[in-house]
């Protein structure tokens, strides 16, 4: 067992791997997107509903999908530079990569929580759109197309730049607000004690010098090789809050894709875990009528 998994236990031995193989078949598929342009897209909306409605659907998974690999690889890219950190004995690297893990799962799971099971919800008359089985109508979610925007394009916006409100991204406190509200895990005092590290600041100062009883500070060059431990046995609820809201948004979100007639979207390796612990994982089967979801 490596010291990451050490220091994280049951989260590591569960979700280290399952990152690995989405990453090991994202590697081997090619995945192309590609969207209309709004102007051709209206005009398509004023003379033919049913192939607009094919194309805004197909699109909405197109994004779900770009949203839920890329915030796994996002997520597994910043956990590699954790586990490289507990394995180095780097507590400011540790800090730096772990903060900006849980700023990555907060952004996750404010964003694109909620869309699994809202896609589930809608499944017949997404079908039905897709295959354009459906009325005459336009029929969307609200709020979803928004979200999804919001997370893939989000940014600091410039003074005089014109850009849609979706595109505006949150503060950081809004994106741990909607995390934190799940569960019990304070994640904001720890992300406030990573940061103390992250930052030039006193403590990142001193983290290399021991003060001893006399007064006397003597240089300590290794820093505290228990810190990472130390942390995350103080923060376990917030650092299984991150795990578990910030990485299953993106995996539930994947594999509700494979529940779609879009097979070039679809992760069959996620046929093989299941989510029934999860009362979302429940939710979603109960719904598409699979015990074992």
């Amino acid at each position: 067992m490596s010291r990451s998994e050490q220091v994280f236990g049951e989260l590591a031995g569960f979700y280290f791997p399952v990152l690995e193989n989405i990453c090991a078949f994202l590697k081997e598929n090619t995945f192309k997107y590609g969207f209309v342009v709004s102007s051709q897209y209206d005009e398509i909306l004023r003379t033919d509903i049913s192939s607009a409605m094919q194309i805004y659907w197909q699109e909405i998974l197109l994004m779900s999908h770009m949203a839920s690999v890329t915030s796994l690889l996002r997520s597994r890219a910043l956990l590699r530079g954790v586990c490289q950190a507990v394995d180095d004995d780097n507590a400011l690297a540790f800090a730096c990569c772990f903060r900006g893990f849980l700023e990555a799962a907060s952004d996750t799971f404010d964003a694109l929580g909620n869309v699994p099971e809202s896609l589930v919800d809608h499944r017949q008359v997404i079908i039905k759109n897709l295959t354009k089985q459906a009325g005459q109508e336009v029929q969307v979610i609200a709020g979803i197309e928004d979200q999804l925007i919001h997370f893939l394009r989000a940014r600091e916006l410039s003074k005089n730049e014109s850009a849609p409100a979706s595109h505006q991204k949150k503060k950081t406190a809004d994106y741990f607000e909607s995390l934190e509200k799940t569960r019990q895990g304070p994640v904001r005092e720890l992300y406030r004690q990573l940061c103390e590290l992250s930052h030039p600041s006193e403590k990142s100062v001193f983290f290399f010098l021991r003060k001893e009883p006399d007064g006397n500070q003597f240089l300590n060059t290794a820093g505290d090789p228990n810190f990472a431990h130390n942390i995350v046995s103080k923060h376990r609820a917030a650092v299984d809050t991150a795990f578990q809201c910030g990485i299953n948004a993106g995996l539930l979100l994947l594999k509700v894709l494979n529940e779609f007639p879009l097979e070039s979207l679809h992760t069959p390796l996620l046929h093989d875990i299941k989510f029934t612990t999860l009362p979302l994982g429940r939710r979603i089967g109960k719904k598409l009528g699979q015990a074992q979801w």
